[in-house]
C-alpha cells in the first residue's frame, strides 16, 4: 500500500541533508583530539573538557528544541540547528586557541542538537506506523555510511595535508545539508494556544528507556573520544580508521534488519545482544594492539550499536502520541548527551589515572548495569501487560 512506503522523496532529501551533517560531524571527531593533544600541547583531561563543553550545549538545544517542536514550524528548528553547526566550522577554519575551540564547540553542540533532533522528529512524522522501526534503521543507514566515511577522510586529510584542509572540507558538508534541509518537507499542524501550554520540555513516559541509552551512551561517547588517542600513542592511527569503516559498515547492514526484527520479534532480543556484544567488544578494545583485535572490536560494537539504537527510538516512540514526538525524541537525545558528557569527561579523568585499555576494560561495568535495569524494567512492563489482560 502507498501509505506505508519508506522511500518518499521528502524521506529521501531528510536522509541526505543527514548525511552530509554527520559526514562534517564525523570527520571532526577523530581530529579535535588529536588537534588538542599535538597542536595546542594539551592532555586527555583537556580533550575530555573540550567533549564536554560540547554535549553540554547540546544538552541545553534539546531541551529547547523539544519544547521548540511541539510548538513551532519543525523546519525552521531544523534549519537554524544547520547554520549554527555551519558557523562553528567557520570558526574552526581559524585555526584557534584552546578558547576560541571551545567557543565554536559550544555553537556546534547547540547546532547539532537542534538539527538531530528536529531530523529525527521530521522523520518520525513521515514513517508509517507499520515500518517505523524499519524506517528508523534505514535512516541511520545513512548516517553510518557517514560514520564510515568521516573519520577516514578525516584521518587522511591530516596525514596527506592540515587540518586547514579539514575544516574547509567540513565547511562545504555543511552547506549541502543546509541546501538539502531547505528542500525538506514536513507536516503542517494546527496547535491550539491550551495545546501550547501543555508542552514540556521533558517527556516523562520515555525517562526508564532513556536512562537505559545514556548508559550506554557512556561507553560510546567514551569510544567515539578516546579510540583516536590510543591508537595515535601506539603509534598506529591508520587504525582508528580500519575500526570506524568496519564498525560504520556492520551497522548499516545491521540496522534495516534490526527494525524487522523488533517489528515483528519485540524489542528484548536486540537489546539483550546489543549489550553483551557491547561487553565483548570492550574486553576486545582493551587489548587491541593487533589489527585483528581492531577488526573484532568493530564487528562486535557495530552490531552492538545497530541492535540498540533503533530498538530504543521506536519503543520511545510508541510510548507516547504523535503530538508529543518532539519532546519524547528530545529526552531520548538528551539522555545521549548527559551519556556522553559523562563518558567523555569522567572516562579522561580515569584514562589520565590509569591509561586507556584499562579504561575501557572498566567500562564494561556501565554496560552490565544498563543489562540489570533493562532486564528489571522489561520483567515489570511484561507483569503490566499480565495485569491489563481480562481473567477469563
Amino acid at each position: 500500500m502507498s501509505d506505508q512506503r519508506l522511500w518518499t522523496k521528502e524521506f529521501i532529501i531528510l536522509a541526505l541533508s543527514n548525511f552530509f551533517l554527520f559526514m562534517s560531524f564525523y570527520m571532526l571527531n577523530p581530529i579535535i583530539p588529536i588537534y588538542v593533544t599535538d597542536v595546542l600541547q594539551d592532555n586527555a583531561k583537556t580533550v575530555g573538557i573540550v567533549f564536554a563543553c560540547f554535549t553540554t550545549f547540546q544538552i541545553i538545544s534539546r531541551l529547547i528544541s523539544g519544547y521548540l517542536l511541539d510548538r513551532i514550524e519543525k523546519k525552521i528548528v531544523f534549519l537554524i540547528g544547520r547554520v549554527l553547526f555551519f558557523t562553528a566550522v567557520l570558526f574552526l577554519f581559524s585555526i584557534p586557541g584552546l578558547t576560541l575551540l571551545l567557543v565554536a564547540r559550544c555553537i556546534q553542540g547547540l547546532g547539532v542538537g537542534l538539527a538531530t533532533t528536529a531530523g529525527s522528529t521530521i522523520a518520525q512524522d513521515l514513517l508509517p506506523d507499520k515500518r517505523r522501526a524499519e524506517g528508523t534503521g534505514f535512516l541511520g543507514s545513512f548516517t553510518s555510511i557517514a560514520l564510515a566515511i568521516g573519520p577516514f577522510l578525516g584521518i587522511s586529510l591530516m596525514q596527506l595535508f592540515n587540518f586547514h584542509i579539514i575544516f574547509l572540507v567540513c565547511i562545504i558538508f555543511s552547506l549541502f545539508s543546509i541546501l538539502l534541509g531547505s528542500f525538506t518537507e514536513t507536516k503542517k499542524r494546527d496547535i491550539s494556544q491550551k495545546q501550547r501550554k501543555k508542552r514540556n520540555f521533558i517527556e516523562t513516559k520515555v525517562l526508564s528507556y532513556s536512562i537505559i541509552s545514556a548508559l550506554y551512551t557512556c561507553v560510546s561517547g567514551g569510544i567515539m573520544v578516546f579510540l583516536p588517542l590510543m591508537y595515535h600513542k601506539f603509534g598506529h592511527i591508520e587504525f582508528a580508521s580500519y575500526y570506524y569503516a568496519i564498525y560504520a559498515g556492520v551497522i548499516f547492514i545491521i540496522r534495516p534488519l534490526t527494525g524487522k526484527l523488533s517489528d515483528k520479534a519485540g524489542p528484548n532480543i536486540s537489546i539483550y545482544s546489543g549489550l553483551l556484544l557491547g561487553i565483548i567488544g570492550l574486553c576486545f578494545l582493551s587489548q587491541s594492539s593487533s589489527l585483528i583485535l581492531v577488526i573484532l572490536t568493530a564487528l562486535c560494537m557495530g552490531c552492538s550499536v545497530g541492535l540498540i539504537q533503533p530498538t530504543i527510538v521506536s519503543m520511545i516512540v510508541k510510548q507516547v502520541p504523535a503530538k508529543n514526538r518532539g519532546s519524547a525524541i528530545a529526552t531520548y537525545m538528551l539522555s545521549n548527551d548527559l551519556g556522553i558528557i559523562s563518558g567523555s569527561y569522567v572516562l579522561g579523568l580515569v584514562a589520565q589515572l590509569i591509561g586507556y585499555s584499562p579504561m575501557f576494560l572498566s567500562s564494561t561495568l556501565i554496560l552490565v548495569c544498563a543489562f540489570l535495569i533493562y532486564t528489571f524494567l522489561s520483567a515489570r512492563i511484561s507483569q503490566i501487560q499480565m495485569d491489563k489482560k481480562p481473567t477469563p
